[in-house]
Order: C-alpha cells, then structure tokens, then sequence
C-alpha cells in the first residue's frame, strides 16, 4: 500500500479516487464466511432430515 501511494501515478489520479483508495484502507477487513459458524444442516439433502448427524 505504501509503495503505491509514494507513486507519482497516484498523484494524478481523481481526488475521489484517492479518497476512495485511502478509506478502504483504513476500514478493518471485511468478515469472511469462514469466520462465521455456520450450521447447515441436512435440510435440503435428498433423504435428510434437517435434524443432523444423529
């Protein structure tokens, strides 16, 4: 990231672009669904019962 900003194409780009460019970096990264329990189930498997492994 801070080898692209030092750089003189930076310079010339779109003040928004700039700002756009700058806000995303300093937002903490989004969450990835990996990160998020996710209880799937067997609904929707032919021949589940929504109930899980039993």
């Amino acid at each position: 990231f801070n080898q692209v900003i030092m750089m003189k194409e930076f310079e010339r780009l779109s003040s928004p672009l700039i700002v756009e460019i700058v806000r995303r970096k300093q937002q903490p990264p989004p969450r990835t669904p990996s990160d998020q329990p996710v209880d799937i189930g067997h609904e929707g498997i032919p021949g589940g019962s929504g109930r899980g492994i039993l």
